[in-house]
């Protein structure tokens, strides 16, 4: 082996050392969300615990001592979580388009001081009726409704979120006593 090749083997197998605790940690934190069904909080799913197991050599216990392989290797789970398990985004279900159940549909509503805006959503078969959902203060109109518009829908009930002056999509100000 020439003299070259034996300090890039070396850089290769530091490199190794240094990301196997990661590595491992990412296994045990995978494992763990798999087993507790933590969906939202894996990136694999079942048995892919395994992967970084494989890549990060042989076991040791000693890793469980490594805190900065912890450290690391929480962002790191949480971000490919983020990243592969995109569609459990809860605000996935109120993105305008039409779908298999329902369709919704960005909208303006005309008020005496300015267009309202607001997302209209129908169910694909008829409506039996239909509900005006108001937010809280500091939030908008897709704030934790998801559930809600869900069950509506269920229920074939048509449903409007709307942004209140000062929250969300709304251009006007938010201004007491105005706002009432």
């Amino acid at each position: 082996m020439a003299e070259g090749d034996a300090s890039v083997a070396e850089r290769i197998h530091t490199i190794v050392q240094q990301i196997s605790p990661v590595l491992r940690w990412l296994s045990v934190l995978e494992l763990l969300a798999e087993g507790a069904g933590l969906r939202g909080l894996s990136w694999g799913g079942r048995g892919a615990w395994v992967l970084p197991f494989m890549l990060s050599g042989c076991w040791r216990a000693s890793f469980l001592r490594s805190a900065m392989g912890f450290v690391i290797a929480v962002p790191v789970q949480l971000g490919l979580a983020t990243l592969c398990r995109r569609k459990l985004n809860p605000l996935q279900h109120l993105r305008v388009g039409v779908y298999s159940d329902r369709t919704i549909e960005r909208i303006d509503v005309p008020g005496p001081y300015g267009a309202v805006p607001a997302l209209y959503i129908v169910p694909r078969t008829e409506a039996l009726g239909a509900i005006c959902v108001v937010h809280g203060s500091g939030c908008d109109k897709t704030f934790y409704v998801w559930r809600l518009v869900n069950a509506l829908m269920k229920r074939q009930l048509a449903v409007l979120l709307v942004d209140l002056d000062g929250h969300g999509e709304s251009p006007r100000p938010q201004a007491y006593p105005a706002i009432l």
